[in-house]
């Protein structure tokens, strides 16, 4: 007994009681049911009493009872204006007659508008037959019937048959004529196997009406329409009946029936269309998964180039993929069913579009050329426009950080929250100030957590949230940075996450787009150096990051073609104190693809001024300063922009009292390969980077201003040698000390212009063609400086001493202007095996402390005794007597041309000393101009304006018209006689 009273129900479904097979008594009085389909009863064969009665029932179909042999009783009682029909007196006397059995039917059908009469007694029913006549079925007995598969059933009681067996792997039909009695017999010997349907079951139904038995059986089996797309290419010619066959072949693999046909091309997709009935208990994602599996491991579709990775399996109507494309950009719309909204990501939110269903008389897309029928594709649903009006809607992102910056965050919810601001700054792009803010707050409660959770959390969602932001525009970081310093924040982060993340392995290495972190145990007592390198990704590589313990890489790390590494000596730790030592545990890391975080930090000026040429490598002890090492750290740096020049080793000063900004102190360049590679070496263990001149590379303007300091090097060398040689040719100059000092300086000077013209060039870009430059340049400044020392100590011998200089004087001075600057260049070659020669942007020249100690040391002595010097003598011109005014005058030239020279020289200096950074074209150019200033006035003050030598130039000249006039004129003499000769000669003959 089956009761089902006073629930409700509206309709009996078809097929809904199937399985039912001993069910006596079924009570369905009391719903609002309002009318009765063929088959709702279906396979109830012992089915006794069927309660209906207190319903709506209005009418009842043909066949509405047929297929209740057991059935003694009916209620339809209280079904107010219930259409008598003929179905259930006809079905009654059949009972009694063929069985010999009375069924009872209560209650009252509506003859007439307000005529009620018992339903048995209705009487318009003399050419009513409970059979059909010349019935057809469709008869087969295989895994797939054909439309022409028809027969005409014979008999007085003909109805159709539908049996079903499965065998575990495949589903088979047999459909054929059958007679009622045969059939309600049939559906009585039932199992209760034809519910679950194991392997070996088979069962029967009957249905009356024609081709009833063509289609699924209610309560067995039900139906599916599938969809097969996939890429047809040019050259692609198998026909379509051997793709249909195969299909149909490898779907025998599928517990179900299956008819494939082609249905035709849209665009480059083939279409096949599977009709597939299965079992009751299978549901159509079950089926779709099955046909997915045999399709993509099928070898035959393979065989014959059915493109597997193509294949798209479509089990409803839907709109077609697209693409449209808009102000807002290009967008790819997927496929999507019928009736729904498609969403996808659009800038900083979304973009929607709905797909509604084809209207009657719309016409066909001109997509759907060669469809043998529209009723077969899939593709039948019509795109509306899209809509992009949320495209930049960023209040959703205000509202979920604001919700996750009330929460409190522990070490339960903090895996949860992070991947939820992951995902939130996938769209970091679009943040604003404000966004900016509340993330870096939320990220500042998660870190100091991150020691008490797992490292993958760290790494996988905060660290990966913090490279997001690093996304963001720079104006807008910049405003973020301005209101809550939150860019200084974030770099604090950064550093912060590799010195608290939990080590459970020897080293812990991640590297994303623009930032990465490295982590290493280290034991200070067996500490044996690091290495740590990066390689950003690229079109053709992925990111990666390697620590080895060792200061040099291994092979593979050497064949990876890192962008950026880091080494660190073996004596890194040994100078610690040992409280110092004992808390070392781990050494750590970060790198950065390049310096917009420490650009937001620095002041306007420096931000102007300076451009990172690389990417970003920092490297730490955890709570303690890492200076004035023992042994350098090694940082090596591919350039980022391969043709820029003036470039500089930077390390990131903090120091109490400045704005933190990129300093070179400590660092300088140990090797160079031009355009490709620069090693660093620094005295300390912070971020460290290439800083690059900005005014130096601007193509043209360099060219231009390389041609002007060759063309002013080449004019002061010009003038130099032509002074030197007025000097040593004529005898009465070179007698004099003066004179001999003078060529010494020249010579210094000259050779120093030579190298600026033929030593800062690109053949010398090598690191021992640098450092010989270098060298050679060091020596000849001093040795100038020297001999300006040595022509004011003279100066003030000659004037104010009265001492008369010799031939031994000069060779003292000699020995001191040219031996001293060589033993200054000798020893600093000496200390730091050549390293103290170094390349300074596009500079070769001294190291920072050797610069001091080596060169302006001794610079500044000597250009304070020339001062002193000088203004001694100027003093003592100044008190000497007038009747000494002649050698007066003659003292003064020379004092003025020492003064002169040295304030030129001085300023060259100083000129090329500041030649960098935020005024170097200027000062470059003003270097230039003094360069050239110097040799000139050296010429035209020793050899135009000094008298002494004026009037030998003069003298030389004046001798040299003479000689010429003299040959002129003895060539018109020797002329004259030969005259003579002749005409004597002539007068003999």
């Amino acid at each position: 007994m089956l009761t089902l009273v006073h629930n409700k129900i509206e309709k009996v479904e078809r097929g809904i009681f199937q399985g039912l097979n001993n069910l006596q008594q079924l009570y369905l009085n009391g719903n609002n049911i309002s009318s009765i389909e063929q088959g709702s009863f279906q396979g109830l064969p012992r089915l006794q009493q069927l309660y209906l009665n207190n319903n709506s029932i209005q009418k009842y179909e043909d066949g509405a009872f047929f297929f209740l042999p057991s059935i003694a009783g009916i209620n339809l009682e209280n079904n107010d204006r219930m259409v008598c029909g003929c179905h259930l007196p006809a079905f009654v006397r059949h009972i009694k007659k063929v069985y010999s059995r009375t069924v009872d039917v209560n209650g009252t059908c509506e003859e007439a508008p307000g005529k009620l009469i018992p339903i048995l007694k209705y009487s318009q029913c003399q050419n009513y037959s409970l059979f059909q006549r010349n019935l057809q079925c469709q008869t087969c007995s295989k895994m797939i019937c054909n439309d022409l598969d028809v027969t005409r059933c014979p008999g007085s009681m003909p109805v159709c048959r539908f049996a079903l067996s499965t065998n575990g792997v495949t589903l088979k039909t047999e459909k054929s004529c059958s007679t009622y009695r045969k059939c309600v017999q049939a559906m009585r010997d039932n199992t209760a196997a034809c519910d679950k349907w194991p392997s070996g079951t088979t069962c029967t139904g009957c249905c009356f009406g024609n081709l009833c038995n063509k289609n699924d059986f209610v309560g067995w089996t039900k139906s599916f329409v599938f969809h097969l797309t996939f890429k047809k290419f040019n050259d692609y010619k198998i026909p379509t009946v051997n793709i249909s066959r195969a299909m149909q072949q490898e779907l025998l693999h599928v517990t179900a029936i299956f008819r494939v046909e082609y249905c035709g091309l849209v665009n480059t997709k083939i279409i096949y269309t599977m009709y597939c009935s299965v079992l009751n208990k299978i549901s159509k994602d079950q089926l779709r998964r099955n046909i997915s599996r045999v399709f993509t491991q099928s070898q035959a579709l393979n065989d014959i180039e059915v493109q597997q990775g193509h294949m798209k399996l479509i089990d409803e109507m839907v709109c077609d993929e697209n693409t449209t494309s808009t102000n807002n950009g290009t967008f790819s719309w997927p496929m999507t069913k019928i009736g729904t909204t498609a969403e996808i990501p659009c800038h900083a939110y979304v973009a929607t579009r709905y797909c509604s269903s084809r209207t009657v008389g719309h016409p066909e897309m001109a997509s759907s050329q060669n469809m043998s029928s529209q009723k077969c594709s899939p593709y039948n649903g019509i795109w509306k426009e899209p809509d992009m009006s949320q495209c930049y809607n960023t209040e959703w992102i205000t509202r979920r950080l604001k919700d996750i910056a009330r929460k409190n965050i522990d070490k339960g919810n903090i895996n949860n929250i992070s991947k939820e601001i992951l995902d939130i700054s996938q769209k970091s792009v679009y943040f604003k100030e404000e966004h900016i803010v509340l993330t870096v707050e939320i990220l500042e409660k998660m870190v100091p957590l991150i020691s008490k959770v797992y490292a993958n959390i760290t790494v996988s969602n905060v660290l990966r949230c913090i490279n997001n932001l690093i996304n963001i525009p720079e104006e807008v970081l910049a405003g973020a940075e301005e209101e809550k310093r939150s860019a200084n924040r974030l770099m604090d982060l950064i550093q912060e996450i590799p010195e608290k993340i939990p080590l459970e392995e020897q080293q812990v290495t991640v590297l994303y787009s623009n930032l990465g972190i490295g982590v290493s145990k280290v034991n200070p007592d067996t500490f044996d150096g690091l290495f740590y390198g990066v390689s950003y990704g690229t079109n053709d590589a992925k990111e990666k990051a390697m620590i080895n313990p060792s200061p040099n890489p291994d092979q593979q790390e050497a064949d990876a073609k890192l962008m950026a590494s880091i080494s660190l000596p073996r004596s890194l730790l040994k100078h610690l104190k040992d409280e110092e030592r004992s808390s070392v545990s781990r050494i750590t890391f970060f790198s950065m693809r390049d310096d917009k975080l420490y650009r937001l930090t620095q002041n306007s000026s420096t931000k102007q001024n300076a451009r990172i040429n690389s990417h970003v490598l920092a490297a730490s002890v955890p709570d303690i300063p890492m200076g004035n090492l023992n042994e350098p750290v090694n940082i090596s740096f591919n350039l980022i922009h391969q043709n820029a020049r003036n470039l500089q080793c930077v390390y990131w000063d903090e120091s109490p009292g400045l704005n933190p900004h990129w300093s070179p102190i400590g660092c300088h360049i140990s090797r160079h390969e031009p355009g490709k590679e620069v090693v660093c070496s620094c005295d300390y263990l912070t971020s460290f980077a290439l800083l690059a001149d900005i005014y130096q590379n601007e193509g043209e303007t360099e060219n231009a201003f390389s041609i002007t300091s060759n063309i002013g090097s080449g004019i002061s060398l010009a003038f130099l040698i032509l002074t030197i040689i007025i000097h040593v040719c004529f005898r009465n100059p070179w007698d004099l000390m003066s004179s001999k000092v003078l060529v010494s300086l020249c010579s210094s000077l000259a050779v120093t212009n030579f190298i600026f013209l033929v030593g800062m060039q690109s053949y010398v870009q090598t690191m021992a063609g640098c450092k010989a430059v270098a060298a050679l340049l060091h020596y000849f400044l001093l040795t100038s400086v020297m001999w300006m020392t040595v022509e004011a100590f003279h100066v003030y011998l000659s004037v104010v001493v009265v001492f008369k200089t010799c031939q031994t004087c000069f060779m003292k001075s000699s020995i001191f202007s040219w031996g001293l600057p060589a033993v200054i260049v000798i020893i600093t070659l000496a200390i730091n095996s050549t390293n103290n020669y170094i390349k300074i942007a596009e500079v070769c020249w001294l190291s920072a402390p050797s610069f001091y100690a080596a060169f302006l040391a001794p610079v500044a002595i000597s250009l304070i005794f020339n001062i002193i010097m000088p203004s001694l003598v100027i003093w003592h011109l100044i008190m000497m007597h007038s009747n000494k005014r002649s050698e007066q005058e003659r003292s003064k030239v020379r004092v003025l041309g020492l003064v002169g020279l040295l304030f030129l020289f001085g300023l060259t200096l100083v000129f090329a000393f500041f030649a960098v950074r935020e005024a170097a074209k200027v000062f470059d150019y003003l270097f230039t101009i003094f360069n050239t200033l110097q040799g000139m006035f050296i010429f035209v003050f020793y050899c135009i304006y000094k008298k002494d030598t004026r009037n030998i130039i003069r003298e030389f000249v004046n001798e040299r018209k003479r000689i010429n006039q003299w040959k002129i004129t003895a060539g018109r003499s020797s002329s004259s006689v030969n005259e003579i000769m002749d005409k004597a000669t002539e007068t003999n003959i």
